[in-house]
């Protein structure tokens, strides 16, 4: 059965914006027994698995497992609903597949609806206790369109329901508070723009605009859902809108899924044929200012 795989492309990074090499932090965090290795959450934990090198890159997946409210199984010809017949120490795990380039501070994740990015930096940094994060790319065309947009007008993002504030006070305090009001309220989600009003002169201040739009997108898939940035070339220019999840950059590829799960091989295959395809541009990447 034919099937869509999706690869997202990040940079890593230290506090202030600038590249860093993690490949020791995996190969230290992978090296560690399972105990020291997993990060527990309670009902589920994770941990990084099947780390190797490819030459300069290094390979690995991320697993995450589900410890409660697990699924029955079920025949097909009977309809007959049965335990799993787990172990108490097992759960029901997904991963995800990951690629990273040290040389380019670069890190290719296979997408999963349940594996996200924020799971690879857990996996990697809490065991060795690593401070990195990770930044999206943006795909060309919108890095030059970001890049000629001179005038920022508007930052929007809508931020959903969490019971850590804190963790995004850091990078932004009115998403913080608009946390701490939906946490009063028992409110799910909360839409924050922050605009220059009908002042047609008027412009955002661009860096910080730009550093808080790309803290935010660290949230991605977790508290934060949306982030978008409107602005102009220049005084009197239409205006542009870029959406930083529709237009950040992704390698699609349709696969031909014959299994019950995707097979390893191929998608070490596909990441280092998405790799191969854009290691040029990764390697000269820089984020706008």
């Amino acid at each position: 059965m034919p099937r869509f795989v999706r690869i997202d492309f990040y940079k890593t990074e230290d506090v202030d914006g600038h590249a860093v090499d993690i490949q020791d932090a995996i190969g230290q965090a992978f090296a560690l027994p399972v105990g020291q290795r997993r990060v527990d959450f309670g009902d589920s934990f994770l941990l990084i698995h099947n780390v190797r090198r490819r030459g300069h890159l290094v390979l690995g997946e991320v697993v995450k497992v589900r410890m409660t409210d697990l699924p029955d199984k079920v025949s097909r010809t009977t309809g007959v609903a049965a335990d799993l017949g787990l172990e108490a120490d097992e759960g029901i795990g997904r991963r995800a597949h990951f690629l990273y380039d040290g040389n380019r501070s670069a890190l290719l994740l296979q997408r999963d609806k349940e594996v996200r990015h924020p799971a690879f930096r857990e996996g990697v940094a809490r065991p060795v206790d690593a401070d990195f994060h990770l930044s999206l790319v943006f795909k060309p065309n919108a890095l030059e369109r970001l890049n000629r947009m001179r005038v920022l007008r508007k930052l929007s993002f809508r931020v959903a329901r969490t019971e850590n504030p804190e963790a995004l006070r850091e990078i932004d305090l009115s998403a913080a508070h608009a946390i701490d009001l939906l946490n009063e309220h028992q409110g799910q989600l909360v839409d924050i723009s922050i605009s220059v009003g009908k002042s047609r002169r008027a412009s955002l201040a661009r860096q910080s605009v730009l550093r808080v739009a790309r803290g935010l997108f660290g949230f991605r898939g977790e508290e934060v859902r949306r982030v978008v940035v409107s602005g102009r070339e220049e005084e009197g220019a239409s205006t542009e809108i870029l959406d930083m999840f529709e237009d950040r950059l992704v390698y699609e590829a349709r696969i031909d899924d014959r299994g019950r799960r995707l097979d390893p091989n191929q998608c070490e295959a596909l990441l280092m044929t998405a790799h191969g395809e854009h290691a040029n541009y990764l390697g000269n990447y820089r984020h706008p200012e």
